[in-house]
C-alpha cells in the first residue's frame, strides 16, 4: 500500500504496484515504467504525489515517467511498423482507425510528422491512431524516435511537477465535496489530465482549432454521434418493443427487402424493384474474384451501358460510406482493385440537386404519404486568388466543423491557392456524415410529385416504410413529378433526414423520429399479421455487430 502525500494512505500506481522510501531506484523506475504502461495518466500524476510526499526522489520519478511513456509510444509504432496493414484489418484496430483515416494520417506524417506527435500528446485518443499508422506507412523509426522523444520530454515535466508542486491540492478539495478519497483521487485525475491537455492545446494554433471544432460540433446537435442522437429515444423504443411485439417488428414493414432493409440489404436487388424509367441503371459488381469483376465492369462500358463517369458503392452501404467517383477506365479499375465488398455500378446523374423522401403506407392503404422531404446542400468554397482551400474552409463556421473530412478527401490542394473566382465541390455523395448539408425541403412538396411517388412505391413488391435518394436537374419538372431519378432505396433503418436542418432544434428532431419510428413499428406490425415474418433478435444483433464494428464495417470517406 502507498502513501499518497500526509496521512491518507492511497494505491496511487495501477496495478496495485507498491512504492516506498526504501524502494531501490531502478526498482522505482520499472514499476513506474509499468505502470504507465497499464495507465499513463493515474500513473503520471501518482508519481508526482509521491514525490511531493517525500516516499520517491524527483529525479527517478521524472526518469520512469519519461520512459515508461517513450517504450510505450515506441511499442505503439513498432506494432504499426511490424505488422503494417495487416493489424489495421483487425476489428478493434480498424474500429479506431479505418483504412480511410490512415491515409490521412500519413499524409499529415509526410508533412508535418513532428508536429503531429507532439500534438497527439495533448489531444485524447490520437496516440494510437497516430503512432500505429506512422509504423504502417514506413515513417522512419529514428525520425519517430526523435519526435517522440520530444514530445514526452515536453510532456512529462509539465503534469509530474505540476502535481509535484500542488500536492494534496490536487485531489483534496474533490474530496471535500465527494467524501470518498478513491472516487475522490479519480475525478481529480480525470480533472487535472483534461486541463493540462487544454492548455496545451490552447498553446498552439492547431489545437485552439481542435478545440473550436469541438465546441462547434457540441453545439450543433446535428453533428452528434448517432449513439448519442438516438439514446434519449431508448425509453420510448422499449414502449415501442413493448406496444409492437418485439424490437424486430419493425424488419416486416418491407417484407420483400432483405431485413426488410434495417441492415446489410442488396442495394442492386432493392433498385430492381423501381419501376422505369424512374430507376437509374444499376448492376451489381461481385468483388470474390477482381478479374471477373474487371471484366463486368469493362463489357458494361463497351456496350454502352455504362459511360463515364461512373459512381462505384458498395451494395451493402451505410450513411454514404466509401461512394467512389470513377471518371476514367483507369480509376475503375482501382477502385474494384481495392475493395473487399460487392460493389454497385451507376452512370453518374448530372443532377445537381438531390433530395431526400421519406415515405410510409400502412398495407391495404389505396395511398401512402410524403412524411418528410430534405433538400441536400452540396458543399462548395469559391476562390478569391489568395486564400489556400483550407483557409477557404476555415472561413466557413459550418465548413471548418468538417475539415477532417474536407482534408482527408482534398489533401492533395489542401493548402493550394484557389483561383479567384474558381469553385471546389467539397462532396459528392448527397450524405450528412460526408459533408453535405440537410435542409428540410417540405416546401417544394407537390401533389403531383407526391402522387408520383406514391405510384413507385406501390408498384415495388411489398414497399412500405423508406427513404428514396432521388437526382433532377429542373426544378417545376421534379414538383410535377415528371423528370427525377431514383438513385437509391433504404428501408427500415432509413432516417427522416430532415431533422438534420440547421435551424431545427434538437426537441424538434427528437420528436420526429419518435413519430417516424411509431410508424415504422405500427406498419411492420401490420405487415406482420398479414404473415411477414420479423428478423429474429439474435441476427439483428449480429448485424448491428457486423456493420458498426466488425467484418461489414466500411471506410467512411466518399468522394
Amino acid at each position: 500500500m502507498l502513501t499518497s502525500v500526509a496521512t491518507a494512505p492511497l494505491p496511487v500506481l495501477p496495478g496495485g504496484l507498491e512504492l516506498g522510501g526504501d524502494t531501490p531506484a531502478v526498482i522505482a523506475v520499472l514499476l513506474i515504467m509499468l505502470g504507465t504502461w497499464i495507465l499513463e495518466d493515474p500513473t503520471s500524476v501518482s508519481v508526482g504525489l509521491l514525490i511531493h510526499g517525500g516516499e520517491l526522489p524527483l529525479w527517478v520519478g521524472l526518469i520512469g515517467v519519461y520512459i515508461g511513456l517513450f517504450t510505450g509510444d515506441v511499442a505503439l509504432y513498432a506494432v504499426g511498423r511490424v505488422f503494417g496493414r495487416r493489424i489495421l484489418g483487425w476489428g478493434p484496430v480498424r474500429r479506431r482507425l479505418p483504412a480511410d483515416r490512415v491515409d490521412a494520417i500519413a499524409a499529415w506524417i509526410n508533412q508535418r510528422g513532428w508536429w503531429l506527435v507532439l500534438l497527439s500528446r495533448f489531444v485524447p485518443g490520437m496516440r494510437l491512431p497516430v503512432y500505429m499508422a506512422a509504423g504502417a506507412v514506413g515513417t522512419s523509426a529514428v525520425r519517430f524516435a526523435v519526435w517522440t522523444a520530444v514530445a514526452v520530454l515536453v510532456w512529462t515535466p509539465v503534469v509530474v511537477l505540476t502535481v509535484f508542486v500542488l500536492g494534496e491540492g490536487i485531489w483534496q478539495p474533490v474530496n471535500h465535496l465527494i467524501g470518498n478519497r478513491w472516487v475522490a483521487f479519480v475525478v481529480a485525475v480525470i480533472i487535472f489530465v483534461v486541463g493540462v491537455r487544454l492548455m496545451g492545446l490552447l498553446a498552439t494554433r492547431d489545437g485552439r482549432r481542435t478545440l473550436l471544432i469541438w465546441w462547434g460540433r457540441m453545439l450543433r446537435w446535428e453533428f452528434w454521434p448517432t449513439w448519442l442522437v438516438y439514446a434519449p429515444l431508448v425509453p420510448w423504443l422499449i414502449w415501442l418493443w413493448i406496444r409492437f411485439r418485439g424490437p424486430s417488428t419493425i424488419t416486416c414493414a418491407n417484407p420483400h427487402m432483405g431485413h426488410g432493409g434495417f441492415l446489410r440489404e442488396s442495394k442492386a436487388a432493392v433498385m430492381r424493384g423501381v419501376p422505369e424509367p424512374w430507376r437509374t441503371p444499376t448492376w451489381l459488381i461481385p468483388h470474390e474474384d477482381r478479374d471477373v469483376a474487371r471484366r463486368t465492369l469493362a463489357e458494361l462500358v463497351e456496350s454502352g451501358a455504362l459511360t463515364y463517369p461512373i459512381v462505384l458503392k458498395p451494395d451493402e452501404g451505410l450513411r454514404g460510406a466509401a461512394v467512389r467517383v470513377a471518371r476514367s477506365h483507369e480509376v475503375a479499375v482501382e477502385i474494384l482493385g481495392n475493395a473487399q465488398w460487392d460493389l454497385v455500378a451507376q452512370p453518374m446523374h448530372p443532377g445537381p440537386h438531390e433530395l431526400g423522401v421519406f415515405y410510409m403506407r400502412r398495407p391495404g392503404e389505396p395511398r401512402g404519404r410524403v412524411f418528410s422531404l430534405t433538400h441536400k446542400v452540396f458543399p462548395i468554397v469559391v476562390g478569391d486568388g489568395e486564400s489556400t482551400l483550407e483557409s477557404l474552409i476555415w472561413a466557413d463556421p459550418r465548413l471548418r466543423l468538417q475539415t477532417k473530412v474536407f482534408h482527408a478527401r482534398h489533401a492533395d490542394q489542401w493548402k493550394s491557392v484557389i483561383p479567384k473566382g474558381g469553385e471546389i465541390p467539397l462532396a459528392f455523395a448527397g450524405n450528412h456524415c460526408q459533408g453535405t448539408m440537410f435542409v428540410d425541403g417540405s416546401h417544394l412538396l407537390t401533389h403531383a410529385f407526391e402522387a408520383r411517388i406514391d405510384e413507385i412505391a406501390r408498384s415495388m413488391p411489398e414497399f412500405h416504410y423508406g427513404r428514396f435518394d432521388i437526382r433532377y436537374a429542373d426544378l417545376d419538372a421534379m414538383q410535377s413529378g415528371r423528370a427525377f431519378s431514383v438513385i437509391e432505396v433504404n428501408g427500415a433503418s432509413s432516417e427522416s433526414t430532415n431533422i438534420y436542418d440547421p435551424k431545427r432544434t434538437w426537441l424538434q428532431g427528437q420528436l420526429t423520429l419518435a413519430r417516424q419510428l411509431w410508424w415504422g413499428y405500427r406498419i411492420g406490425r401490420d405487415c406482420q399479421l398479414l404473415g411477414a415474418r420479423p428478423v429474429p433478435v439474435r441476427v439483428l444483433a449480429r448485424l448491428l455487430w457486423q456493420v458498426f464494428w466488425g467484418s461489414a464495417r466500411l471506410p467512411r470517406l466518399s468522394d
